[in-house]
């Protein structure tokens, strides 16, 4: 059963494209994190104490694997309100890290559930991996570089 409604209101969706697609093979970590967010959060911590921006990172990266099964399951049960909610989770925790494309590709999650788009959220699932790759490596390549300075 197709959802007119729906659809017109996912072509902007559609219309864009995967922000790692044309990215150069070597991305720097600022082309998808926002550095002002973790160096508020190395400041608020203090200089001399990095724990406080280690444990943010660290908290996000066990999160956020939750976060992103609860959104594929969501999807596979066709469970558009668990799929908003986890996606709006995921989004928040994203945003505080910098993770400025994930966030916004959950924000992008979150419509297709509350417009119940099924289609183009499993269209979007690999994209959320993809994403979900290379912030993660990121900000493991942010806590290594946090250990370098202890």
């Amino acid at each position: 059963m197709k959802n007119e409604k729906s659809e017109e209101a996912l072509e902007p969706l559609a219309e864009q494209r995967d922000p790692s697609s044309d990215a150069p093979e070597t991305l720097r970590n600022d082309d998808f994190l926002d550095i002002t967010v973790l160096n508020e959060l190395r400041a608020f911590g203090g200089e001399d104490d990095l724990g406080f921006l280690n444990e943010v990172i660290e908290q996000f990266l066990c999160d956020a694997p939750v976060r992103i099964t609860e959104i594929r399951q969501a999807i596979e049960a066709y469970e558009f309100q668990s799929l908003t909610k986890a996606a709006h989770a995921l989004k928040g925790s994203a945003r505080n890290v910098g993770a400025i494309s994930l966030s916004s590709l959950c924000w992008k999650f979150e419509e297709v559930g509350r417009l119940s788009a099924i289609g183009e959220a499993v269209n979007m699932v690999l994209l959320l991996e993809q994403e979900w790759e290379r912030t993660k490596l990121a900000l493991q390549e942010e806590l290594l570089s946090l250990a370098e300075v202890k």
